[in-house]
């Protein structure tokens, strides 16, 4: 029996609390099968009856009224008082017996009782059809009532609890994800590498690529091993099984950039890593530098293009260029660009080197 869009259906969860949905927020996926794998709402036929998966599960049949992973779904007849499908008074007589206390005043509505699946609110039919203070049905709350037991069936949400959830929905976000490395200098070799990471909200599932492959959903901290000696990217992937969201964090090899006084004509390179240094990708900076009786100096990546000097507010080309091969502290060699101011100088400079 195929899911009708239209058609309100019930279920309930382990604790016997009915919820109410309309089918067009239910997945049919045909017979059971034990190589499928079904996730919540999706509705399979065993036989004459119908289930509902009320947990993500594979190849766990249903065992009864209702169990860790599937519920019997009734349908609920509009207008009609009474709860219909293969099986349905079984159904309806023990989550009557098991879950129903109801107290009512006047003549008995009749020896036998279904229960009523409508927005929420329990409801007592009487199969003799008897009224009672005028009304067809004996009204009594079942403890209290959820969102998710009060059908809406409007723009695409079969309950309140749904269209709540839907307004309130907040997607799944990374919200930090760093490495122990970060920017190391190129020429190194490094075999392990601490990842840490933070979502906005629990999710359900993650997976990270570099070969870590599926992650502990609760996981947010990993060792890696490996033999990293360039850019390496690790990108993590979360669900919170009806969005995902990615992060990325990345170990970058870079060279450095020097600047500093000294009063040698020439630099080795010894004398240009005692200068000054940090990681960069250009050769724009300001520097502050205050020499006495000395030479100003300043190293870079021959790649990062020539320089223009401002001395002071004002352009300067009194400089001296050198370029050569440099080997940095990590064993790489590299073509650089080492300029030396043409003079031995005393004072306080402001250089913008552009």
């Amino acid at each position: 029996m195929a899911v009708v869009s239209t058609t309100t259906y019930q279920y309930v969860d382990t604790n016997l609390n009915p919820y109410f949905i309309l089918g067009s927020g239910l997945v049919d996926s045909g017979p059971w099968s034990s190589s499928a794998f079904y996730n919540i709402l999706n509705v399979v036929q065993i036989g004459v009856d119908q289930y509902v998966a009320i947990a993500p599960n594979s190849n766990t049949p249903p065992t009864g009224i209702v169990d860790e992973n599937w519920s019997t779904l009734v349908i609920v007849e509009e207008g009609g008082g009474s709860v219909i499908n293969a099986g349905s008074d079984y159904y309806a007589r023990t989550l009557a017996e098991q879950a129903l206390q109801v107290a009512y005043v006047g003549t008995a509505i009749g020896s036998e009782a279904y229960i009523l699946a409508q927005t929420g609110t329990v409801l007592i039919a009487a199969e003799t059809g008897s009224r009672i203070a005028g009304d067809n049905y004996l009204l009594g709350l079942f403890g209290s009532i959820t969102a998710d037991t009060v059908i809406y069936g409007r723009n695409g949400q079969p309950t309140v609890g749904s269209a709540l959830d839907t307004l309130f929905y907040v997607y799944p976000l990374v919200t930090s994800f760093t490495n122990s490395l970060n920017v190391v200098e190129t020429g190194g070799s490094y075999s392990v590498v601490n990842l840490a990471w933070a979502y906005n909200k629990a999710i359900t599932s993650q997976v990270m690529n570099q070969g870590v492959g599926s992650l502990a959903y609760a996981l947010r901290a990993l060792t890696v091993s490996g033999a990293y000696v360039s850019n390496t990217t690790f990108s993590l992937t979360a669900s919170d099984d009806l969005n995902s969201c990615n992060g990325n964090t990345t170990i970058s090899f870079m060279q450095k950039r020097y600047w500093g006084n000294s009063a040698q004509t020439s630099l080795n390179d010894a004398q240009v890593l005692a200068l000054s240094g940090e990681f960069a990708s250009s050769r724009a900076q300001s520097r502050t530098l205050s020499p006495s009786g000395e030479y100003i100096y300043f190293a870079y990546p021959a790649s990062f293009g020539a320089a223009t000097f401002t001395v002071n507010g004002l352009l300067n080309t009194d400089w001296v260029l050198v370029t050569r091969a440099f080997v940095n502290a990590s064993g790489y060699s590299e073509s650089y660009r080492i300029y030396r101011s043409t003079n031995l100088l005393t004072g306080t400079y402001v250089i913008v080197v552009s």
